[in-house]
């Protein structure tokens, strides 16, 4: 993924973590990053970190899992620094360790909502937005490692990662026409 001096990315899970990693290096390449997430305490002590590091990035707050902040999101992003041109699906959870007949289905739906409904409402949300701009672009998907070999006792987490794995496979066939690359990262 090339990252071009003035690129607009927006960044879930961008308070912290690997998020707040990923929000680092690409404003260090030049983007202007929105960080987007839930926890505002730590979203407003993120911005404020990398704006202190010189950094050009705004914080916004966003729950992947509900389409409508995404709509509100995406729009105040593009206020605030321009066409958003990298997506970076990274906000996730998991329930903890526990075998799959003692998941509740909270447990199930919540990180469903978040690891995978969040990757395809970004995606949903962002890419119209991209190929109305009229330029390239990129999404990068956080899976884990657990997205391509499954461990015991994680099985709600385990699902949404190799559903995101698969789902980022065909996005890259169905965006390479569009000019929006597609990336799966899978740490662990």
């Amino acid at each position: 993924m090339e990252v071009r001096e003035g690129s607009v990315a927006l960044v879930t899970g961008g308070a912290s973590g690997i998020g707040l990693e990923i929000a680092r290096s690409l404003a260090q390449a030049g983007a202007s990053v929105a960080l987007c997430d839930i926890n505002l305490t730590a979203l407003k002590a993120a911005s404020e970190k990398l704006s202190e590091e010189g950094m050009k990035v705004v914080g916004v707050e966003l729950n992947v899992s509900d389409e409508d902040n995404w709509q509100r999101a995406a729009a105040a992003v593009e206020r605030s620094l321009g066409p958003i041109s990298i997506l970076c699906n990274n906000a996730g959870v998991g329930p903890g360790k526990a075998e799959v007949d003692a998941l509740t289905f909270n447990d199930w739906r919540w990180t469903m909502g978040v690891n995978l409904d969040g990757v395809f409402l970004g995606t949903r949300t962002i890419v119209p937005r991209i190929v109305a701009a009229g330029q390239e672009g990129h999404i990068v998907n956080t899976a884990s490692i657990l997205g391509l070999f499954p461990k015991p006792h994680h099985a709600a987490y385990v699902a949404s990662k190799f559903a995101v794995v698969g789902l980022s496979e065909v996005m890259r066939m169905e965006l390479a026409p569009k000019a929006i690359g597609v990336s799966v990262l899978c740490p662990g």
